[in-house]
């Protein structure tokens, strides 16, 4: 979340999006097979405590 605020990422909404695919593939990665998109869904708060 850091990096792509860093990055001047344009909002919180495609900062939740990008960082909950990155979730999704790397749960898949650690062999959770099963998850969903839904699963990995970042919050806002999640995605603006990394803003500052």
């Amino acid at each position: 979340m850091r990096s792509l605020w860093a990055a001047g990422a344009p909002g919180y909404r495609s900062m939740a999006e990008q960082g909950s695919a990155v979730l999704f593939h790397l749960s898949q990665a650690a062999g959770w097979m099963d998850v969903t998109l839904a699963q990995c869904q970042l919050t806002r708060s999640y995605v603006e405590a990394y803003r500052r």
